[in-house]
C-alpha cells in the first residue's frame, strides 16, 4: 500500500468517525432536551360556561283566607289541586263542608220569624179597633199576609245569595204594581196619558235558575200584605164603613220603627249566614297563577282565620334563582344561561342582594319552560343544573390555560421560544425565556391577558419541567 493509499484510507476512517460522533451527539441531545409544543396567542373575547345550581323561586305567594268559613267551621271534603299547579281564574281547587251551619241558622230563623210576628202584632194592636168578627178578619188577614210575604222574601234572598246574584233588597223593584183603577179614571177625565209601568228586568233564567219566579212570588205576597195593611190603616183613619177606636201615638211610631229595624237585622243575619255557607263550600282560584303552597288533605278542619293556601302574586311567574356570590367573573343582567332539560337558552332577568348579603341571579321562566322541565311539582325544593354562558366585554389576548405559569411570588408568566441560529456547521437551537403577563380573566381552558403576544411563539405542553433559558426542542410528529 502506497503512502497515497494510506492517506486516503485515513481520511475515510476520520470522516466515518466524525459522522458517527455527530449522529450519537444528536441522539443524545434529542433524548435529554425537553420537548415542547409551540402555540400562538389569539385575539378575542373570553368565553366560559360557569356551572351553577338553580332553584325555583315564587317571590312570595299571596295567602288566601276563606273568611266566610269564620264562625261556621269547615271540613275539607274534596281536593282537586296541589302545590305547584298552574291554575286559571275560576278553577275549582277544593270543597268544604260547613260543620256548624245548622246549629247557627235555626236560632237566626226563629229570631227572624219571632220578630216578624211581634212587629205585625204590635202594628195591629196599635190601631185599636173594636174586636168584632169583621175587625178580626182584617186583623188576621194582615197577620197572615205579613207572614206569607216575609217567608217568600227570605226564600228569594237566600236563593239569590246561593246563585251569586246581587239582588236589590227593595221589594218594590221585584215586580209591577197593578194599575190603580181610580187613578186611571182620573187620568182619563183629565185627558192625561195613561201611566205605563216600566218593565222589570228579571235575572236570566239560565244563569240564575228559579230566582225570577221566587222574586215574583215574593212580590205578589208583598202586594197582598201591603193591601191588607193599607185596608187596616184605612179603618184606623176612618176611610171605611168599619168603626175605629183610638189613634196611634208618637211613642208607638218609635216603638214600631224599632221593631221593624230588629226584623231587618234578623233578616240580614239569616241572609249573611246563608251567603257565607254558599261562598265557602266551593273554593275557586281567584285569578290565574301558580299554587305556591296547597297542602290540604281531605278531612282537614278549617277555621276561616289562617290561610287556606297560597297563590303566586298577580302576573308573577315562578323564576329560577342561583347564588353567584363566589363567582369571580362579572355576571350581568342579560347574560344567557343554559338549563339542563331545556333546548333554548334563558336570560338572567335580574341580580339582587339577599337579606344575608348574597348575590342572587334571577331567571324568568315561561309556562312552556316549566312544562318542559317536568312541571312545578317536580321542581319544588330541587337543584336544577345550569350553566351561565359568560362572554367578556373586551377583546384581549387569549392563550391556553395550560401555557400560563405561576412564579414563586404568585406572579404569572409564559415561556416564549427564542431561536438561536448557528453557523454553517451547527444546527439552530431554541431556548425558552420567561415573559411576565397580567391575567385579566380565566376559564378552565383559556386565559385572558393584557400583553400583546401575537408575534410570539409560546411554549406549551412540555414533556418535563422547563426553566428560564433552557434549551428545548419542538415535538416532531
Amino acid at each position: 500500500m502506497t503512502f497515497k493509499q494510506k492517506a486516503l484510507k485515513g481520511i475515510v476512517i476520520l470522516a466515518v468517525v466524525l459522522l458517527v460522533s455527530m449522529f450519537f451527539s444528536k441522539t443524545i441531545q434529542t433524548i435529554t432536551t425537553p420537548k415542547i409544543q409551540k402555540i400562538s396567542a389569539t385575539r378575542g373575547k373570553l368565553e366560559d360556561k360557569i356551572p351553577v345550581n338553580a332553584k325555583l323561586d315564587f317571590l312570595d305567594g299571596e295567602p288566601i283566607v276563606i273568611k266566610d268559613a269564620q264562625g261556621l267551621g269547615a271540613t275539607v271534603s274534596k281536593i282537586t289541586a296541589k302545590t305547584g299547579y298552574s291554575v286559571k281564574k275560576g278553577d275549582l281547587l277544593a270543597e268544604l263542608i260547613p260543620t256548624d251551619y245548622e246549629s247557627k241558622i235555626k236560632p237566626l230563623k226563629d229570631e227572624y220569624m219571632k220578630g216578624v210576628r211581634k212587629t205585625t202584632e204590635r202594628i195591629a194592636k196599635s190601631i185599636r179597633i173594636k174586636q168584632s168578627s169583621e175587625h178580626n178578619d182584617a186583623y188576621n188577614a194582615m197577620l197572615h199576609t205579613a207572614d206569607a210575604y216575609f217567608v217568600e222574601r227570605i226564600d228569594a234572598l237566600l236563593t239569590a245569595s246561593k246563585l251569586g246574584y246581587d239582588i236589590n233588597p227593595d221589594v218594590e223593584t221585584w215586580g209591577i204594581r197593578p194599575i190603580d183603577e181610580a187613578e186611571q179614571k182620573k187620568q182619563q177625565q183629565d185627558k192625561e196619558p195613561p201611566t205605563t209601568p216600566a218593565p222589570v228586568k228579571y235575572p236570566d233564567e239560565k244563569e240564575y235558575p228559579g230566582l225570577a219566579d221566587k222574586m215574583k212570588k215574593a212580590y205578589d205576597a208583598f202586594i197582598k200584605y201591603d193591601e191588607a195593611k193599607s185596608f187596616y190603616r184605612d179603618i184606623y183613619q176612618g176611610k171605611t164603613n168599619i168603626r175605629r177606636v183610638g189613634d196611634g201615638t208618637f211613642e208607638y211610631i218609635k216603638e214600631r220603627d224599632s221593631l221593624i229595624e230588629e226584623v231587618q237585622k234578623a233578616e240580614q243575619a239569616v241572609v249573611e249566614l246563608e251567603s257565607k255557607k254558599n261562598n265557602m263550600q266551593k273554593v275557586y282560584a281567584p285569578r290565574d297563577g301558580f299554587l305556591t303552597d296547597f297542602s290540604l288533605k281531605v278531612g282537614d278542619s278549617y277555621d276561616g282565620i289562617k290561610p287556606l293556601y297560597h297563590i303566586s302574586q298577580e302576573g308573577d311567574i315562578p323564576m329560577l334563582y342561583c347564588d353567584i356570590t363566589d363567582i369571580k367573573k362579572t355576571v350581568k343582567k342579560g347574560m344567557k344561561l343554559s338549563v339542563e332539560g331545556l333546548k333554548r337558552e334563558l336570560s338572567i332577568t335580574d341580580i339582587k342582594l339577599s337579606t344575608d348579603n348574597k348575590k342572587i341571579a334571577y331567571i324568568k321562566l315561561s309556562e312552556k319552560d316549566i312544562s318542559n322541565l317536568g312541571g312545578l311539582s317536580s321542581l319544588m325544593n330541587k337543584d336544577i343544573p345550569a350553566q351561565i354562558i359568560y362572554k367578556a366585554d373586551k377583546t384581549t389576548t387569549l392563550i391556553p390555560a395550560s401555557a400560563l405559569r405561576t412564579d414563586s411570588d404568585g406572579s404569572n408568566f409564559v415561556f416564549v421560544v427564542n431561536t438561536n441560529w448557528g453557523g454553517m456547521l451547527s444546527n439552530a437551537s431554541e431556548t425558552v425565556k420567561k415573559y411576565p403577563v397580567k391575567v385579566i380573566e380565566k376559564s378552565d381552558k383559556v386565559v385572558s391577558v393584557e400583553e400583546d403576544l401575537m408575534y410570539q411563539q409560546i411554549a406549551d405542553n412540555e414533556d418535563r419541567t422547563i426553566k428560564d433559558g433552557q434549551q428545548v426542542m419542538e415535538y416532531v410528529n
